[in-house]
């Protein structure tokens, strides 16, 4: 399941924005987590923040691993969903649906809300 889905709010003139969420399962076994689609961007990447050399950097994983009975917090400066070439604004107060797609085929869809400044609530 998934819960407290948002959005970091974007203008036309911005080409990226991130998206963040807690997943949460509640089965026996893990979960994956293998890819992300929206409408709101053409590409779609899990990423993290990490440090390295006393800097932090942004990477790109394969996948998002929810253990089993437990759950991960996508956030700032951690674990999140980054969005490249967006297909419009991101105006505060909309919703954007998104689609996580799991490593067994089967898929998760969450609306996310888009919020100004990009704080959590």
């Amino acid at each position: 399941a998934a819960s407290q889905a948002w959005v970091r709010e974007a203008p036309a003139s911005r080409p990226t924005s991130a998206a963040y969420l807690v997943l949460e399962n509640t089965s026996a076994a893990d979960l994956t987590v293998v890819s992300a689609s929206t409408p709101a961007a053409r590409v779609v990447e899990l990423h993290e923040m990490r440090e390295e050399d006393g800097k932090m950097r942004m990477r790109k994983v394969e996948k998002l691993v929810v253990p089993a009975s437990g759950r991960i917090e996508l956030k700032p400066g951690g674990l999140h969903v980054m969005l490249f070439e967006l297909t419009g604004a991101l105006e505060a107060g909309k919703t954007v649906p998104f689609t996580f797609t799991l490593a067994d085929g089967s898929t998760l869809k969450v609306d996310a809300e888009v919020r100004a400044g990009g704080g959590m609530r």
